[in-house]
């Protein structure tokens, strides 16, 4: 029993060396990977990384959806379109239309010039 419980042992401390040996190659790997790239390095690339991804879904999603990314254009298109439509069906002068040279500042804006002066 006493030579069986010592081979046992002997496998055991050969299979621990092993994987110690494992562990201390894959830190040394590690140290040498962060040791070639710095944080800045390595923050862009993971955000590079992450950014292509996001790309790659978007557009994987647009193929899919093609309305509704027409749709969302079109929404986008008349929010910025939005004024002069509204002039347009109401038949009212919109913000933008009004002439420069016909602006007169108010009482508050008087008082504020005359007391800046």
């Amino acid at each position: 029993m006493t030579d069986d419980l010592a081979r046992r042992l002997g496998e055991e401390r050969r299979a621990r060396d092993s994987a110690y040996a494992a562990v201390q190659e894959d830190i040394a790997l590690l140290k040498a990977g962060h040791a070639e790239k710095g944080i800045k390095d390595r923050a862009t690339d993971k955000i590079k990384d992450g950014a292509s991804d996001v790309l790659e879904e978007g557009a994987h999603l647009a193929r899919e959806h093609k309305g509704l990314v027409v749709a969302l254009l079109a929404a986008i298109v008349v929010w910025f379109a939005r004024h002069p439509l509204i002039a347009f069906f109401t038949g009212e002068r919109s913000d933008e239309d009004e002439d420069v040279d016909d602006w007169e500042p108010d009482e508050r804006e008087r008082s504020a010039f005359r007391f800046r002066n």
